[in-house]
């Protein structure tokens, strides 16, 4: 399930994602932008990368992002670790994770109304939360082009 709150504002979405000018490129062509409410499902069809490149929807590249997260043999994975489990003890104890930013991919084959633009690991979190709080939901930011409000340009 997922629906829209509110439109927002560039600036809000901005401030959402990294300082990085690609990523702030790419927030600013996708406008105008949403925020929305996903459950588990919603979020599990969400496409993202994982560190080895691999594209996918979080639901099926979950049990790879796992078994990284088990076996850190390296310092990137030790670090993936710590993020995850950070953000794991942040739902636990009822705090927000701010808004994960999602856009249209238009590059992608197939083309993705839902990739991750910033927030891969707190929506890997929230997937494993789900297991432990059935009916959660998070608020992310979507691009009216992913969500078909909007035509993409």
């Amino acid at each position: 399930m997922m629906f829209r709150l509110r439109a927002v504002a560039l600036a809000e979405v901005l401030r959402a994602t990294p300082a990085d000018e690609a990523t702030q490129r790419i927030a600013t062509q996708q406008e105008p932008w949403g925020l929305w409410r996903f459950d588990a499902a919603a979020v599990a069809i969400v496409t993202g990368q994982l560190q080895n490149g691999i594209l996918g929807t979080l639901g099926v590249l979950a049990p790879e992002w796992r078994a990284w997260l088990a076996a850190p043999n390296s310092s990137d994975a030790a670090k993936d670790l710590r993020s995850h489990q950070f953000f794991l003890s942040e739902l636990r104890a009822g705090r927000s994770l701010g808004e994960p930013v999602l856009y249209f991919a238009p590059g992608h084959t197939p083309p993705t109304p839902r990739h991750i633009l910033d927030g891969r690991h707190r929506l890997f979190a929230v997937l494993d939360f789900a297991t432990e709080m059935p009916g959660f939901q998070l608020d992310v930011f979507w691009s009216d082009a992913g969500s078909g409000l909007k035509a993409p340009s």
